[in-house]
């Protein structure tokens, strides 16, 4: 099907093509790969020989194409152990509106966008398919087709492991040095051979523009892009503090006025409102007048974002999701030490002499809940009983306890990782209200960035600094050149 339709001399029209494309996406995500006629060798051929074969034109490859590129991406690289799927995160138009605990499923509202979250595990340039989605940003027409595989390209080298933490720097440095030499091939041909290749070099240059916002998410370790050398116009911005309690204490104040100017960065205003309202800045979220920020704005100066004079901000807490999650299964899929501590936590609060009766459970699952109703008669008390007291003591034990939340973790984690948020645990397993801080960008690991590696080469900041230029012989739009 697939020589038939995209790689014979006669390409098939793009609906055929997507109708194909939907069908192998559909395929992908029936179950894990095992149960399928087809095993994890014939995927991984078929991935490797067919789609990543750089003899191929995706000049025309639809919305569909590119969903199913990213679901065999992820397919191949997890049954080789080099990416973690985390979850699917799913983008509601309404709320979810199920119950949270790991055996009852929830209700999503039609329409809702599902999107597969993964930690890479491997450096980037070994993960399986890498090239092509490089490939995909150079060629595709479509733009929706571009922006998901810039998104995946950033993908792979900001969403990382924890064991990659030591490899940061090699990892930055080698996108930058991939995205560089692109452009200067690219560059050299235009100017040299006479070559339009004006569109190649603008895409390039978008995926290093959101390679900057993604790496930043957790901070900039204070540097400041170079159009904000300059102090821009003064800002008086009114702040109402919906993040900490100012009745409890009084110390911290429910509105307050900020003094800063317009080409200061969004997380240089987090840190100094943060500091004020006595929250950690990577757990502050600022609503703007015109828009809701996000993570990947925090290297953004106020006024790209729109800030004048006058504004009023809304600042909240944000959720920990951001924080890497802490794997809740070893590769045995029995429960990973640190979660069998954190269980054996839960257990223990909730039980008496180690025991819990469907009262003591009927607690338990009200604050996982957050329904004041549950009692010991609710079915889903009834439910853990009946499936985990088989030898009708009339009580659970810690053993199964933890089995039933090892079982849990494997069919339904993201349920899971909802009932240790109201339980009180963070995604890496830590009490949300422990002294321990979250892990932030901060002024030692700055050198790490992509904007400090690019500002600090003379050979790549001179090619950047060409190519905006106003005598570059390709046009930059000047959102992109700043």
């Amino acid at each position: 099907m697939w020589r038939l339709l995209v790689k014979e001399d006669t390409v098939a029209p793009v609906e055929d093509q997507a109708i194909f494309y939907k069908f192998l996406k559909e395929w992908i995500q029936l179950g894990p790969i095992e149960d399928h006629v087809a095993s994890v060798a014939d995927l991984d051929q078929f991935f490797t020989e067919g789609i990543c074969n750089e003899s191929n034109n995706f000049l025309q490859l639809p919305v569909e194409g590119m969903q199913a590129i990213e679901s065999m991406l992820i397919a191949v690289n997890k049954a080789k152990g080099k990416i973690h799927e985390i979850g699917v995160i799913r983008r509601h138009k309404n709320n979810y509106i199920g119950p949270m605990l790991p055996h009852v499923q929830g209700v999503w509202d039609e329409g809702d966008n599902e999107e597969v979250e993964f930690r890479v595990k491997t450096l980037p340039t070994q993960i399986v398919g890498a090239g092509v989605l490089w490939q995909i940003v150079l060629q595709a027409k479509n733009e929706a087709v571009t922006s998901k595989a810039i998104e995946l390209v950033n993908k792979l080298y900001t969403k990382l492991s924890e064991e990659l933490e030591d490899r940061i720097a090699e990892i930055s440095s080698n996108f930058v040095e991939t995205a560089i030499e692109k452009l200067k091939i690219f560059y050299e041909r235009t100017v040299n051979e006479k070559e339009n290749r004006g569109g190649e070099i603008v895409k390039l240059l978008r995926l290093i523009e959101e390679m900057l916002d993604d790496s930043e998410r957790k901070g900039n370790g204070g540097i400041t892009p170079l159009w904000g050398l300059g102090k821009g116009q003064p800002l008086t911005l009114k702040v109402q503090n919906f993040a900490t309690d100012s009745v409890m204490n009084s110390q911290i104040p429910d509105k307050l006025e900020v003094a800063v100017h317009s080409r200061v960065t969004l997380w240089q205003l987090k840190v100094l409102v943060a500091k004020k309202l006595q929250i950690a800045p990577e757990l502050l979220k600022l609503v703007l007048p015109n828009c809701e920020t996000k993570d990947r704005d925090n290297g953004k100066m106020l006024e790209d974002l729109k800030v004048v004079d006058g504004d009023s901000i809304r600042a909240t807490k944000r959720s920990e999701d951001f924080v890497a999650r802490t794997a809740l299964l070893t590769k045995q899929k029995s429960l990973a030490d640190r979660a069998k501590v954190v269980f054996t936590e839960v257990f223990e609060r909730f039980s008496k002499d180690g025991k819990m009766s469907p009262s003591d459970c009927a607690s338990f699952t009200r604050v996982c809940l957050s329904d004041r109703f549950v009692d010991a008669n609710d079915y889903q008390v009834q439910f853990v009983f009946r499936e985990y007291d088989k030898e009708k003591r009339g009580y659970l034990g810690l053993e199964h306890f933890l089995s039933f939340y090892e079982s849990a973790a494997f069919d339904r984690e993201d349920t899971v990782w909802n009932n240790l948020k109201e339980l009180g645990y963070g995604p890496d397993l830590n009490r949300l209200d422990a002294s321990k801080p979250f892990v932030t960008t901060s002024a030692t690991a700055f050198n790490k960035l992509p904007r400090y590696l690019l500002a600090n080469n003379s050979n790549y900041f001179s090619l950047l600094l060409t190519l905006v230029s106003n005598t570059s012989p390709i046009y930059i739009s000047r959102r992109i050149g700043r």
